[in-house]
């Protein structure tokens, strides 16, 4: 289930970042049980994001925006 998941997700990210990233690069979520006392979600799971991919997508993001290669509507990302 979890490769499905990292396939369906890959499908979303934008084409102009794709050359800015590993042919291999796949999104890996986590379920995490919420704890917070506060969170109108304690008690339920959420995905979470693995941090090393947050970085991949941020540091493509950046050096697409500095390449001009974000589309007008992804430059506010980059």
């Amino acid at each position: 289930m979890q490769g499905a998941i990292r396939k369906e997700l890959a499908k979303y990210l934008p084409n102009e970042l794709k050359s800015f990233l590993d042919k291999d690069f796949s999104v890996v979520t986590n379920l995490a049980n919420v704890t917070a006392e506060n969170s109108p979600h304690k008690g339920q799971k959420i995905r979470v994001y693995n941090a090393l991919d947050i970085i991949k997508l941020m540091r493509a993001y950046a050096v697409a925006l500095t390449r001009n290669a974000l589309k007008e509507t992804q430059t506010h990302i980059g």
